[in-house]
């Protein structure tokens, strides 16, 4: 398994309109920050996987950051390949799950 820390900015312009009264880190937002990050870290480009399974299961809010002074939310993204052409990976806020999710590797143009 492999861990990597995310960070979200506080200030990211989502958190206006998602929601303005009890802001929450919207899902794409989520997704895309892991994906970039195992992108990064396997040389993958990003361009050549596809999702194949996400579950949310639970919100993530600028509240939930440990330290209230940072100017960022810092969660875990563990990860792991699965089998030859799938990662599997999850994002974790303490101690609570907050994503799951399953990527294919495409290794094949698509026609």
């Amino acid at each position: 398994m492999n861990t990597l820390i995310l960070q979200i900015s506080k200030q990211h312009p989502t958190f206006a309109g998602h929601f303005p009264d009890a802001p929450i880190v919207p899902g794409v937002v989520l997704l895309d920050t892991a994906l970039q990050a195992i992108a990064a870290a396997e040389n993958l480009l990003l361009h050549h996987y596809e999702l194949n399974s996400v579950k949310f299961l639970s919100p993530l809010s600028p509240a939930d950051s440990e330290n209230t002074d940072q100017a960022d939310i810092h969660v875990s993204l563990n990860y792991q390949r699965t089998a030859e052409q799938r990662i599997q990976f999850d994002i974790v806020c303490g101690e609570r799950k907050i994503v799951n999710a399953t990527i294919n590797i495409i290794t094949k143009a698509m026609a």
